[in-house]
């Protein structure tokens, strides 16, 4: 019996110091809409920024922006801010430059190194 304890309690004190697994998902601001239509939408604008719905995380910052441009944002920030996914090469990419022009928003990358 005090096996069994011990393997519960050392099972509980290993699962509590486990990382936090990735939350960052795709989001649309609150609305009017049910479950139904929230992943009909969802799908299709999925779908025409290429992304595959299932997984429904981006690859590229282009799908990112994409998703982006169509309502939704991502809750762990801008795409182009998100210097823990995407490398310092997209970051400096055309895509972020535009992104940040329009934006007004600085370089992360720059904001990071003061």
């Amino acid at each position: 019996m005090k096996k069994i304890i011990l393997f519960i309690m050392i099972g509980l004190g290993l699962t509590a110091c486990m990382p936090a697994r990735e939350t960052a998902h795709w989001s649309l601001p609150p609305g009017n809409r049910d479950l139904h239509q929230f992943l009909d939408i969802r799908e299709k604008d999925m779908r025409d920024c290429g992304i595959n719905p299932v997984t429904g995380y981006h690859n590229t910052v282009e799908q990112g922006l994409c998703m982006e441009a169509k309502g939704w944002y991502y809750t762990r920030g801008p795409v182009c801010e998100d210097t823990a996914y995407i490398t310092d090469e997209e970051i400096n990419g055309p895509l972020c430059e535009e992104w940040r022009r329009k934006t007004g928003r600085p370089n992360p990358l720059l904001k990071s190194k003061k």
